[in-house]
C-alpha cells in the first residue's frame, strides 16, 4: 500500500498544546532511580576531562574499533570484525547516511513494514523515493502476509525493506522466524533489508543482551544492514552513540561520507561508548537493562489489570519499554480524526499522547497510541484512571 499523500509525520502541535502535560507517549524517562549509574558517567567524563577539545571522525575510529571487537570478543566469546561495523554519533544521524549511500548508488524504492519510526518516512520523502508500506501489527499482534509482501516486491520493484525490531512503540519482537523468512526473500528478490535495533536487546522472557549474535551474523551478508545502540537502552538520551553492522564494504562506505555529513564524534561521546562496554562495567549495564525490563513488566501487568472489564486492549508486549493502546472509536463518542482527538485529551485530562498513525499505523477501529512503560507507577494509574472516566469507559463493558 502507497503512504497517502497527505500524510504527516508531524506531532510539533500536539507537543507545543501539551508541554507541561504528562506524556503517555514520551520517549524519556522521568524516574531517576533506575538510570545508569553515576559513577560510569563521572568516570567518562573524568576520563575525556584532558582531551575535551578532541574529536574524530567516524573514519578514524580504527582504534577504537580493534578494542570494542577485542571486548566484545572477551566477554562474549564472539568475534565481531572492525571491518564490519561502524561507530556514529545517533541513531537518527546512522538512518540518514544509510539511506543516503543506498539512494545515491540505485534509486530506492521502499517498503516500510509499519508501525515504524518517522524518521524512515520523512528522510525517504525528502529523497523523492516511492514508498510502499504493509502493516504487520493487527489488533495488538505481529501477523505478516508473505505472499502479499511478495507481491509488492515485484510489482513495485522493491529493492529496499525497513523495519523496526521490536516494532515500533508495539513491544512485539520481530522474531527468528520472520527473520529467516524475509531474509530468504531478500536474497530471492535482490532486496536489502534495513533493521533497527535500536529499541532491541530487552526482550522480556530472555536475559538482557549487550549484542544480538543471530542479528550480526546476518549481516555478513550484504543484504543486511544492523543499527544498534546501548545507550538508547538505557536513556542516556544526551550522550547517545550507536553502532551500523553491515558487510565490510557498506561500512567502508558508510565511513568515508560521514565525513562530510554526519561529521564527528566528542571525547565525551567515546569515553562513554568506551565505559558501556567495558568488561568491569558490563553487569551494571546489564542490571540497568534489566531493571528497565522490570519496570515495564510491572507497569504493563498493572495496565491490564486496569483495563480489565472495558473493551479497550493492549499490543501483545514481550519487548523494550513501549506498549500500544487501544480505545475503540464505539466507545468514545468523538470525532475520529486521531489528531483532533489526540488535542481533545489534552484539552481536557492535560494528557499527551501520539496517535499512532503518525508511524503508519492505521486502526480502523480504535484510537490507538504508545505509552512508555517506565512512567512511574501513579502517574500512570492516574492518567489510565483519568482517561476511562473522561470517557464514561466503564459503563461500557465487554
Amino acid at each position: 500500500m502507497k503512504i497517502p499523500q497527505n500524510h504527516n509525520t508531524s506531532i510539533d502541535d500536539l507537543l507545543q498544546k501539551g508541554s507541561t502535560s504528562i506524556f503517555l507517549s514520551g520517549w524519556s524517562k522521568q524516574d531517576e532511580a533506575y538510570g545508569v549509574k553515576r559513577s560510569l558517567l563521572s568516570n567518562a567524563l573524568s576520563e575525556s576531562e584532558n582531551n575535551a577539545d578532541e574529536y574524530l571522525f567516524i573514519d578514524e575510529m580504527q582504534e577504537v574499533k580493534t578494542w570494542l571487537s577485542d571486548v566484545i570478543t572477551e566477554t562474549t566469546t564472539y568475534k565481531v570484525d572492525p571491518a564490519n561495523f561502524a561507530i556514529s554519533s545517533n541513531g537518527t544521524a546512522t538512518i540518514f547516511l544509510i539511506l543516503y549511500n543506498l539512494h545515491k548508488h540505485n534509486k530506492l524504492k521502499a517498503l516500510l513494514l509499519t508501525p515504524i519510526y518517522f524518521s524512515y518516512i520523512k528522510l525517504l520523502n525528502d529523497f523523492s523515493v516511492d514508498i510502499e508500506f504493509l502493516q504487520i501489527v493487527h489488533n495488538g499482534s505481529i501477523v505478516i502476509n508473505y505472499d502479499e509482501l511478495t507481491k509488492i516486491i515485484k510489482a513495485n520493484g522493491i529493492n529496499l525493506i525497513i523495519l523496526n525490531d521490536p516494532l515500533f512503540g508495539a513491544g512485539i519482537p520481530f522474531g527468528i522466524k520472520n527473520y529467516n523468512k524475509i531474509v530468504e526473500i531478500c536474497n530471492e528478490y535482490n532486496v536489502k533489508l534495513l533493521v533497527d535495533y535500536i529499541y532491541g536487546g530487552m526482550e522480556w522472557g530472555h536475559s538482557p543482551s549487550i549484542i544480538n549474535r543471530y542479528l550480526i551474523n546476518l549481516t555478513i551478508n550484504k543484504k543486511v544492514i544492523l543499527i544498534d545502540s546501548i545507550s538508547k537502552r538505557i536513556f542516556l538520551n544526551g550522550i547517545k552513540t550507536s553502532l551500523v553492522f553491515a558487510h565490510s564494504s557498506i561500512i567502508k562506505e558508510f565511513e568515508l561520507s560521514s565525513v562530510h555529513t554526519i561529521g564527528t564524534l566528542t571525547s565525551p561521546q567515546i569515553s562513554i561508548l568506551k565505559q558501556l562496554y567495558t568488561p568491569s562495567n558490563r553487569n551494571s549495564v546489564l542490571n540497568t537493562i534489566g531493571n528497565t525490563i522490570r519496570i515495564a513488566r510491572e507497569n504493563y501487568s498493572l495496565l491490564k489489570t486496569l483495563l480489565m472489564g472495558t473493551r479497550l486492549y493492549l499490543s501483545n508486549c514481550d519487548s523494550g519499554y513501549f506498549c500500544l493502546i487501544y480505545i475503540p472509536y464505539c466507545i468514545l463518542n468523538y470525532n475520529v480524526d486521531n489528531f483532533l482527538l489526540a488535542e481533545h485529551i489534552i484539552e481536557n485530562l492535560d494528557i499527551l499522547t501520539i496517535p499512532h498513525d503518525r508511524y503508519l499505523h492505521f486502526c480502523n477501529s480504535a484510537y490507538c497510541f504508545r505509552i512508555n512503560l517506565t512512567i512511574p507507577t501513579n502517574t500512570l494509574i492516574i492518567s489510565i484512571s483519568n482517561l476511562l472516566s473522561f470517557f464514561n469507559i466503564h459503563n461500557a463493558l465487554k
